[in-house]
C-alpha cells in the first residue's frame, strides 16, 4: 500500500517512546539530549514519588530542565545522579525523529532500500515478540490511524 507519507515524529520527550522508535530504525534529529533509561531497581532511589524508570545523563548534562516535576511524577520517572548498575538503554529525547526511508535530498536513490530495511526491522521485531501486522482495506482509515499524529508531506 502506498500511503504517500513518510515516517517521522516531532519532538519526543518520552524516553520509552524514543527507545521504541530507535528499535524500528528511526534516527534522532539535531538538538537531542542523550539519556540512559533503566528500571528504578538499577539505581539508589529516595524520591518524593514512586518511580518505575530512572533517567541518567551519561554526559552529566542536567536533565532537571527537560521535564517538569509533574511530568516526572505522572510518568513515574526520576533523575539519577549516579549511573545505573547494570547500565541501561541510551536513548535520545527532546528532538524529532526521522527514518532513513525519507531523505528529501536524495529521495529517488535511497528510498527503496530504506523502505525494505524498515519492513525487515518491523518484521523482525514483531516476529521476536510473537506479534503480527495486518492492514485494513480502508486506506483512508489506515492513514488516519497510523499517521494522524504525523505531518503528511
Amino acid at each position: 500500500i502506498d500511503l504517500g507519507v513518510f515516517p517521522r515524529a516531532e519532538n519526543i520527550r518520552k524516553p520509552l517512546i524514543s527507545a521504541a522508535l530507535d528499535k524500528f530504525g528511526f534516527q534522532p534529529r539535531k538538538g537531542s539530549v542523550e539519556v540512559e533509561v533503566s528500571p528504578i531497581s538499577n539505581v539508589d532511589h529516595h524520591g518524593k514519588w514512586e518511580a518505575d524508570i530512572a533517567l541518567y545523563s551519561p554526559s552529566h548534562q542536567s536533565l532537571n530542565g527537560l521535564y517538569r516535576e509533574r511530568d516526572m511524577r505522572v510518568q513515574k520517572m526520576m533523575v539519577s545522579t549516579q549511573p545505573p548498575s547494570p547500565r541501561g538503554k541510551l536513548v535520545h529525547v527532546g528532538c524529532g525523529f526521522h527514518h532513513p526511508i525519507y531523505n528529501p535530498s536524495n529521495y529517488d536513490n535511497t528510498c527503496q532500500g530504506s523502505l525494505e530495511n524498515l519492513r525487515l526491522r518491523i518484521d523482525e521485531t514483531l516476529h521476536r515478540s510473537g506479534g503480527t501486522l495486518s492492514f485494513n482495506d480502508d486506506v483512508d482509515l489506515l492513514k488516519k490511524a497510523l499517521f494522524g499524529f504525523m505531518r503528511v508531506i
